[in-house]
């Protein structure tokens, strides 16, 4: 099977954070094994005293990310990114968090398959870090004050991309000084989208709270909530609600949906 190379040198002080962060891309991503996940076969360095040079080999994947073909089928969004949540529960089981879930980590290939991709930035369940790091838009309060950060940081993240998706608008960068890493305002995403479920808006702002305690649980209750809301748009019978991440493109939704209604 023919892999991608990744190459990080360290030239300079300053390059010392890509070299971290290609660290961190195989110790999470040499441990995944979720179709979603993109995985990081071997790992290769060279330095004396501190590594000075990683070669990182990992599965090829195709597509363009979400900012490159942004979906507006509901049906498809979902289809999409529930298959992301099931694999961002399956790196929370590994005792990890993604922490940077944005439309540039999403890839939709043009057969229809989505990968998640991008491990950089992360790190165990319950760090702490020494900086602020992330996508500005879809960074949690949490990251922006440097506190702790656990699997609900990941459903931030991850809530923050699909209100992006469902609305066509973020939910703005985090405020800077005495209300360091809250926002303003969240306008109500069935405001700027009437065709979502009541149920789907109300899910969307509870992960998006500002407090980790208040967002659901878990991603695999949010996983669970989005199946189910992909299941009233499309009319399945509960039996038949798998979700197959291999019909995700706009093409296969299209075609796929008539026959998942068949009795």
């Amino acid at each position: 099977q023919p892999l991608v190379l990744k190459h990080v040198l360290r030239r300079e002080p300053g390059d010392e954070r890509f070299v971290v962060q290609a660290l961190n891309e195989y110790r999470l991503g040499s441990k995944v094994n979720h179709p979603v996940l993109r995985r990081v076969l071997e790992m290769r360095k060279k330095g004396l005293l501190s590594v000075r040079e990683v070669f990182l080999f990992m599965e090829p994947v195709e597509g363009k990310h979400l900012e490159e073909q942004q979906p507006t089928d509901l049906a498809l969004i979902l289809r999409m990114m529930v298959p992301v949540s099931e694999g961002l529960a399956s790196i929370h089981e590994l005792g990890f968090v993604h922490a940077d879930v944005n439309p540039r980590n999403i890839l939709l290939s043009p057969s229809g398959l989505v990968k998640l991709i991008d491990y950089g930035l992360s790190c165990p369940i319950g760090t702490v870090k020494d900086r602020v790091q992330g996508t500005l838009v879809f960074l949690s309060p949490e990251q922006a004050r440097m506190e702790q950060i656990d699997h609900r940081t990941d459903i931030f993240n991850f809530a923050a991309v699909l209100y992006w998706l469902v609305t066509s608008q973020t939910i703005g960068p985090p405020e800077v000084g005495q209300n360091l890493g809250g926002r303003g305002h969240l306008v109500a995403p069935r405001d700027l989208n009437p065709n979502l479920s009541e149920s789907l808006g109300q899910l969307l702002i509870q992960c998006l709270s500002q407090k980790q305690v208040d967002r659901p649980g878990s991603m695999q209750q949010v996983a669970e909530a989005l199946r189910a809301e992909l299941a009233e748009i499309i009319k399945l019978p509960p039996e038949r609600r798998e979700v197959q991440p291999a019909t995700l493109s706009a093409k296969s939704v299209v075609r796929h949906i008539p026959l998942l209604n068949d009795p």
